[in-house]
């Protein structure tokens, strides 16, 4: 190629990158993986983490975390991704109720194992609080049947129970944490057996309307009066509950649900006790030398 031609070339070059420059975007650099990730949020990243902490391992690492409580390892992976997944698969309001009555016991008793284990912070009594009012909120919410409502009202009074004699027990410095979460758990049940009571006055109201009707129109000649109605009331009262078609329970099978709750509690809180006392490693003692055996035989 003569000089000339190399000549023509270059300009002909220089035309078209003026006519055509290479793009800003292009040219850009590209963020790095490891440094967008540390941009997003906390919980994002422990989400992510925990996905990938499954993917690797495979899924018994999701079931293991399941009796994780906040400050273990697999935590994040419970909550991030084992209730997520649960709240996803929950379609209908029934199942949705459901399984927030579940994660309702759950913050409890994360809370209960950790005061008996002396872990309770000030930041992580405040984040279980918060969540345990989010799914009792939701119950709430979402129930369409009273045996949801029920279920939750079980869930209270169960670890209301435990929540007092633990506040009983615990020291000075990590007591007004556990008796927060108590108090809130205190005013659900004040709530909920309010809500009983309403339920329990209505019921009584609706048989003694219906009696009472039944009985005028058997027996035209009968007046009503107001000490008709008080009569009815009280014979009513005294006569055991029947559970009706809505799931409202009867009280003795409301306490014998609440004893049963207590233990399984109690239960799951010793299991983990004994867990961690039979991991712990104890200390291996002092090696002997030859030498001083034989000075202290002789």
């Amino acid at each position: 190629m003569s000089h000339a031609e190399k000549a023509n070339m270059r300009a002909n070059l220089h035309v078209l990158m003026r006519e055509r420059p290479v793009m800003e975007k292009v040219l850009a650099p590209r963020p790095r993986l490891f440094a967008s990730f540390f941009t997003l949020s906390k919980s994002l990243r422990a989400t992510l983490a925990a996905v990938l902490i499954i993917v690797v391992t495979g899924g018994g690492v999701a079931s293991a975390a399941e009796g994780a409580i906040p400050g273990d390892v697999l935590y994040p992976v419970k909550i991030n991704v084992n209730e997520k997944i649960k709240t996803a698969l929950a379609k209908t309001p029934q199942a949705k109720a459901k399984l927030h009555v579940e994660l309702v016991n759950e913050r409890l008793k994360e809370a209960e194992k950790l005061s008996v284990e002396g872990k309770l912070t000030a930041t992580t009594t405040a984040e279980l609080s918060d969540n345990f009012k989010l799914h009792a909120d939701a119950v709430e919410a979402s129930s369409t049947d009273q045996s949801e409502q029920n279920k939750l009202e079980v869930v209270l009074e169960a670890h209301q129970r435990i929540l007092t004699r633990l506040t009983a027990r615990e020291a000075t410095s990590s007591k007004s944490r556990i008796n927060s979460i108590a108090e809130r758990v205190q005013v659900r049940v004040r709530e909920a057996g309010a809500k009983r009571a309403e339920k329990r006055e209505a019921k009584i109201e609706a048989e003694v309307k219906k009696s009472l009707r039944k009985e005028t129109l058997t027996t035209p000649s009968v007046t009503l009066t107001a000490s008709t109605t008080i009569e009815a009331q009280v014979e009513l009262q005294k006569a055991p509950e029947v559970k009706e078609d809505t799931g409202q329970e009867s009280e003795e099978q409301h306490e014998h649900a609440i004893d049963q709750k207590v233990q399984e509690v109690e239960k799951f809180i010793d299991e983990r006790s004994e867990v961690k006392s039979e991991t712990k490693v104890e200390t291996p003692a002092p090696a002997v030398d030859a030498g001083v055996k034989e000075k202290v035989s002789l």
